[in-house]
């Protein structure tokens, strides 16, 4: 199987932000480590694929205190996190950075 960039840098940021992995805090943490910012809807739709893949699940939080919709946080399922993992082990052995769009996944499911 293979996984995009985005996907990957997505699943990261996941893991990197914990219980604060909704949307708008995953499109900042991709932005901020950018050149050129990721459009808001494209991270939306990563999440949506990477759930889909069943390499994260959502679930609705309420925050205390403020009305409106719930936030839809993200954790990495077990496969999510060998998918992450593996990857990270491949580019470290390469002593290289993903760049391009494809990256070759693992196959750890």
């Amino acid at each position: 199987m293979a996984f995009t960039s985005h996907q990957l840098k997505v699943l990261a940021c996941i893991r990197i932000l914990g219980e604060d992995a909704y949307g708008k805090a995953i499109h900042r943490e991709l932005s901020a480590n950018r050149k050129s910012p990721i459009k808001t809807a494209n991270v939306y739709g990563v999440l949506r694929e990477l759930v889909r893949k069943n390499l994260a699940v959502g679930r609705k939080v309420r925050q205390p205190g403020k009305q409106g919709h719930p936030r839809i946080v993200y954790i990495l399922t077990r496969e999510g996190a060998a998918v992450l993992e593996e990857n990270s082990r491949i580019f470290a052995r390469a002593g290289a950075q993903p760049k391009g769009d494809v990256i070759a996944g693992g196959g750890t499911r």
